[in-house]
């Protein structure tokens, strides 16, 4: 039965994907480095640091006083098996808090994922994320 369901690739990098986003999107939350590509690329595809990348969601989340996750809805989910590549589209429902005491107000965005497998734990990692929001 083990090898019936394990592994799992499609559910392996939506946990990925979920950590991230789980980062990107309650402020404060933790960053998990180890979720991340060490040849990571930014929107347009040059070559970034995962420190960057860290900056930018601290950026994104200077602008308000909360945010919170809700969930998220993928849109697309593609894995090269062969080639050690997926690419996922989600589209993620949010929170945001202008200043403390104010009301939440409900937010979407779409984040593209590619991701690559790691070379050390064969586990998923984010090698590149295309948003608008940061």
């Amino acid at each position: 039965i083990y090898e019936e369901f394990y592994p799992n690739p499609k559910h392996e990098v939506r946990t990925v994907i979920f950590y991230s986003l789980q980062s990107i999107f309650n402020k404060g939350h933790g960053f998990f480095e180890d979720n991340y590509s060490e040849e990571m690329k930014d929107h347009i595809g040059l070559s970034m640091e995962v420190d960057e990348l860290r900056e930018k969601i601290e950026n994104f989340w200077s602008n308000y006083n909360n945010v919170q996750f809700i969930g998220c809805e993928y849109k697309q989910l593609e894995l090269d098996k062969e080639n050690g590549t997926a690419n996922a589209i989600c589209r993620v429902s949010f929170k945001t808090q202008l200043e403390k005491g104010k009301r939440f107000k409900p937010e979407e965005a779409v984040l593209e994922f590619n991701l690559v497998r790691g070379k050390m734990m064969n586990w998923w990692e984010i090698k590149q994320i295309v948003t608008d929001l940061f």
